[in-house]
């Protein structure tokens, strides 16, 4: 063989070796980005955050998941669960819940992908309320309206409050509060409570914000068995998404979207 053709089968092995490479690195990459077969993407109705529309998933947090399972290369569907048993499938099955408050009692039972989002706990009082509300004690002596099951009404419970006038359903407390003047406060997180104005035809005007309690952010909680290499991916995909911008442009559209659903009478 002369020294010219062993030269070009050098170069045809090298060129085959780098393209095994490269091919093994895009399978790879796309195996790594990937929502494992056995994982279950869960969320429960929580408007604005997630909830049905016309038949279609909506919610600002669906519409930030949709994203990175679209960044992951995933065909991955979301499912719709009752919320407790979201939570004990998630003992057994490998599960990503959200959106899921971060707070500390859950913080050792999950991964935590986030933050997807950051609303507020806040106490809404009628707007003709005259009294000011300085801190959480200010509301001791009041009547409140907290949503059973919710990290709001946990809270709450935890800080000693064995009073509470909890209800089954958010839009009962804007009821007691607005109609019926059965409640003097109404503690929720704040997104869901301009929702629940909304499209219970409430005005904002009706309202105030009488105190600011907390800042909660959202997560997207993954079982303990779910791959590390997975919930690093996941996270790697979200900071891209806040750097790009591309975050900041689901959140103002999400937001935008159900406001514009959901006009003031």
């Amino acid at each position: 063989m002369s020294r010219s053709g062993g030269m070009e089968t050098l170069k045809s092995k090298v060129i085959i070796a780098v393209l095994i490479f490269v091919i093994f690195m895009i399978n790879s990459q796309a195996c790594f980005c990937k929502v494992s077969p056995g994982v279950i993407l869960a969320t429960d109705e929580f408007p604005p955050y997630s909830f049905y529309l016309d038949g279609q998933l909506k919610g600002i947090a669906v519409d930030i998941v949709k994203a990175l399972i679209d960044k992951a290369g995933s065909s991955a569907d979301i499912s719709v669960l009752p919320w407790k048993r979201a939570l004990n499938l998630s003992k057994t099955r490998e599960m990503m819940l959200f959106p899921f408050t971060r707070l500390p009692y859950r913080e050792k039972s999950f991964q935590w992908i986030g933050p997807i989002m950051v609303d507020s706990f806040v106490f809404a009082v009628r707007s003709s309320e005259k009294r000011a509300f300085e801190s959480v004690e200010d509301f001791r002596d009041v009547s409140v309206g907290t949503n059973r099951g919710t990290p709001t009404t946990r809270h709450l419970q935890e800080l000693g409050f064995d009073s509470l006038q909890v209800v089954t359903a958010e839009n009962l407390n804007a009821k007691k509060l607005l109609i019926g003047d059965r409640i003097d406060a109404w503690y929720s997180s704040y997104l869901i409570l301009r929702y629940t104005l909304k499209i219970g035809g409430f005005n904002e005007e009706m309202i105030r914000i009488a105190y600011k309690d907390m800042d909660v952010e959202m997560y997207i909680a993954a079982s303990l068995t779910v791959p590390d290499e997975i919930v690093a991916q996941w996270q790697h995909n979200l900071n891209e998404m806040k750097e790009n911008g591309k975050y900041q442009e689901i959140l103002y559209e999400s937001i935008a979207e159900w406001e514009r659903l959901y006009q003031y009478p």
